[in-house]
C-alpha cells in the first residue's frame, strides 16, 4: 500500500455520508483505503434510505457489517447527528440529491463548514445532467471525481466559475476494481452454444417518465413469464431497479396486491426475483442481459457478454453509450426479444467480435500500477497538505 511519507500535524477528518446501499460498490474501496491510512480519521455516517422512517435506521446494520467500528448512526435522540460540530475537513456525499437527506445536510449547508466531495453513484451514459449533475450541486462541490472524461470536461466548465472548485479525472473506482478482479480467460464469452442452458438477467427501469428513459416493464412483464414457463432449460433472474415497484405503486400503476401476485411467478426453479445488494456476481454467472437504459450497462460490458437493449430513446446518449449501443442487440417489441434469445441459445452471436473489440478499447485506460481509488485518496491528502492540485 502506497501512502504519503509527509508528517501530518494532525489526522485528516473525513466523513462519508452513506445511505444508498445499492451504491456500495462505488465507494467501498475508497473508504477501506482511508480506513487503513494512518493519516486519516474516516467515519461512515449511516442514514436510513428513507429518512421518513426516523427513528428507524434499517440500513445501519448493512454499513456496520461492511465497515465496522468507523460507522456512526446518523439517527440520534433529538434528530440527526450534528455533522457541523464534528468539524470534518472533507465530507463525501453518496448522491447529489438534497431531497434524500435532512435539510441541514443539503450540499450548500455542508459546503459552508467543510469541503464537499463526490464520486458518482452511477456511471453516466446519458445526458440527464440537469438532474444528476446540475450547476447548483457543482457550485457546492469542492472535489468532483468524474466517472469518465466527458463528465470531467462538463463539470470543469461549470466549476471553474467558482473559487476552489475542482473537477478531477482519476478513473472510476467501481469499474477499476471489478476489472482488476476479472479473469478474462474464465469469463463466459463462449458459453452460449449448443444446448447449454441460457442464463438471462432482466433489469427493467423504475420510471414511466420518457424524459428519464421510461421502463418497458409493463410492455413485457407477462411475456417474460410465459416464455420462461415454456423454456424450462433456461433461467431468468428478474432484477428491477430498487425503486421500481415503490414507484409503480406510488403512481397508481400497480397495487401492492398486484405486485405480490406478479412476484409469485418467480418461485419457480428457472425464474428468480433478485434483491441482493451485490449484482456483479450474478452478472458474472449470467449469459445475457436484457435491459432498459441503465448505468449497469457499463458494468456488464466489462464481461463482454451480449446485451439486448430495449430502450428506444437514444437521442440523449453520451458518446460512450452511443458506441455501446452499436454493439448491443436492439429490440423494439417482444417478438424481437424472443428471436434474439433463440439465436443466442443456438450459439448465434454475430455482435460478439465487435463487442469484444469495443470492450478492449473502453477499458484500455485501466492500469495495474495505481488504482483510481488510491489516486482519489492521494488527491485528498495532497490537498490537505496544501500541495498544488
Amino acid at each position: 500500500m502506497l501512502f504519503f511519507q509527509n508528517k501530518f500535524k494532525r489526522k485528516m477528518k473525513i466523513y462519508y455520508i452513506c445511505q444508498f446501499v445499492q451504491g456500495f460498490d462505488k465507494i467501498v474501496d475508497v473508504i477501506l483505503l482511508m480506513k487503513e491510512d494512518p493519516d486519516i480519521d474516516i467515519r461512515v455516517l449511516a442514514f436510513p434510505n428513507d429518512i421518513s422512517q426516523y427513528p428507524k435506521n434499517p440500513e445501519l446494520s448493512f454499513w456496520q457489517e461492511k465497515f465496522g467500528d468507523i460507522v456512526i448512526n446518523a439517527v440520534v435522540e433529538d434528530g440527526w447527528f450534528d455533522l457541523k460540530s464534528a468539524k470534518p475537513d472533507y465530507v463525501f456525499v453518496q448522491r447529489p440529491y438534497n431531497n434524500y437527506l435532512p435539510d441541514e445536510y443539503s450540499t450548500d449547508c455542508i459546503a459552508e463548514f467543510s469541503k464537499l466531495c463526490y464520486i458518482p453513484y452511477a456511471f453516466n451514459l446519458v445526458n440527464i445532467r440537469d438532474i444528476s449533475l446540475n450547476q447548483s450541486f457543482l457550485k457546492d462541490c469542492y472535489f468532483f471525481f468524474a466517472d469518465n472524461f466527458d463528465e470531467y470536461e462538463y463539470a470543469k466548465k461549470i466549476m471553474v466559475q467558482y473559487k476552489n472548485r475542482y473537477s478531477m479525472n482519476l478513473g472510476y473506482p467501481s469499474l477499476d476494481e471489478k476489472f482488476r478482479h476479472l479473469s478474462f480467460r474464465s469469463c463466459a464469452f463462449d458459453r452460449i452454444k449448443g444446448d447449454i442452458q441460457l442464463k438471462v438477467i432482466w433489469t427493467p427501469r423504475w420510471t414511466t417518465d420518457p424524459k428519464l428513459f421510461q421502463t418497458t416493464f409493463f410492455d413485457y412483464k407477462d411475456d417474460f413469464v410465459k416464455y420462461f414457463q415454456k423454456n424450462r432449460n433456461m433461467q431468468l433472474v428478474f432484477r428491477p431497479h430498487p425503486l421500481a415497484f415503490k414507484n409503480f405503486i406510488d403512481e397508481g400503476l400497480m397495487s401492492q396486491k398486484e405486485v405480490d401476485k406478479y412476484l409469485t411467478h418467480f418461485d419457480a426453479k428457472n425464474m428468480i426475483y433478485d434483491q441482493e445488494q451485490d449484482y456483479f456476481e450474478t452478472f458474472k454467472l449470467s449469459d445475457v442481459l436484457i435491459t432498459d437504459f441503465s448505468s449497469i450497462i457499463i458494468d456488464y460490458m466489462l464481461l463482454g457478454k451480449p446485451i439486448i437493449l430495449c430502450d428506444q430513446n437514444k437521442s440523449r446518449y453520451t458518446s460512450i453509450m452511443t458506441k455501446i449501443n452499436e454493439v448491443c442487440y436492439s429490440a423494439k417489441n417482444w417478438e424481437e426479444i424472443e428471436a434474439i434469445l433463440n439465436h443466442l441459445k443456438q450459439g448465434q452471436d454475430p455482435m460478439k467480435k465487435k463487442r469484444l473489440a469495443l470492450c478492449k478499447k473502453l477499458f484500455a485506460h485501466i492500469h495495474d500500477t495505481s488504482s483510481s481509488s488510491m489516486q482519489i485518496v492521494e488527491c485528498i491528502k495532497n490537498d490537505f497538505l496544501q500541495k498544488k492540485i
